[in-house]
């Protein structure tokens, strides 16, 4: 028998918790959640266990509507997302959503902000442990979601002094 999952350990225990809880009420197996969400039920056995890797947003909307829990799983995702990263990152992108500006300089690479798409897959695939490449594009899509805050009519003003060795020394192998 397994044991049970703690709930308070995490939000993404929280939200593996929930999801069983709620398959439960409904009598369904995971392999009826699985069909219903088009998904493997072993990843629905990950997801109520909390181990491999983090529901996407796309398979929470179809979790939700299969268990019937009124967008939960969907307003949990958002926090599931942010344990990826750590304390320190969490914090700093926390005050980078509610700051009115910002002034940075950088004399390393160009910064996440202003990357372009192709720059920062390229920086995530360089900086990745072979193990984890195959989040790069997890990663790269939640880099790009964070150019909202400066792109947004309302967003936050950004100032930027990139030192010029930023451009001239950059240099990807050419298979990026």
């Amino acid at each position: 028998m397994s044991e049970e999952l703690d709930p308070t350990s995490s939000l993404a225990a929280l939200y593996g918790y929930r999801a069983k809880k709620a398959r439960e009420r409904l009598g369904l197996t995971q392999t009826q959640v699985g069909t219903r969400t088009h998904t493997h039920s072993t990843r629905i056995n990950q997801i109520e266990r909390n181990t491999g890797s983090r529901p996407t947003l796309e398979l929470s909307k179809l979790m939700d509507q299969a268990l019937d829990t009124d967008e939960l799983l969907q307003d949990l995702w958002p926090h599931v997302e942010s344990e990826r990263y750590p304390d320190y990152a969490q914090a700093f992108m926390r005050y980078e959503a509610q700051a009115v500006g910002i002034q940075e300089f950088t004399g390393h690479v160009v910064p996440g902000l202003l990357q372009t798409r192709s720059y920062a897959r390229a920086v995530l695939r360089l900086a990745q442990l072979p193990e984890a490449k195959q989040d790069v594009e997890r990663n790269l899509a939640a880099r790009m979601s964070r150019q909202s805050l400066i792109l947004r009519p309302d967003g936050t003003r950004w100032e930027v002094i990139l030192d010029e060795g930023v451009i001239l020394r950059v240099k990807f192998p050419p298979d990026l």
